[in-house]
């Protein structure tokens, strides 16, 4: 995939819907003075679009990822390959 490419994905409709999905979720915890856990549990549980899976769950995760870093929640360090490997194979 180019440089290009990626950037048109994560610019496509359903990423920028995804981070406004969790942008408006964020601000009614913030609102009600949730903690980062409670808050990221209900950003997790507005995921909008049925079965976690294909696009419409990568589109999600691109912008959860993008949402957390700008929003400084915590999110799972991302593990190379080789680390999940070693995992399947212990």
């Amino acid at each position: 995939m180019t440089a290009s490419s990626a950037r048109r994905r994560t610019h496509s409709p359903r990423v920028l819907d995804a981070y406004k999905i969790m942008q408006n979720v964020y601000d009614k915890c913030r609102q009600a003075g949730a903690s980062l856990e409670k808050t990221h549990l209900a950003i997790r549980d507005a995921y909008p679009w049925g079965e976690r899976r294909r696009w419409p769950y990568k589109a999600w995760l691109q912008a959860r990822r993008e949402f957390y870093e700008d929003h400084g929640l915590p999110l799972k360090a991302r593990r190379t390959i080789r680390e999940s490997v070693e995992e399947l194979q212990a």
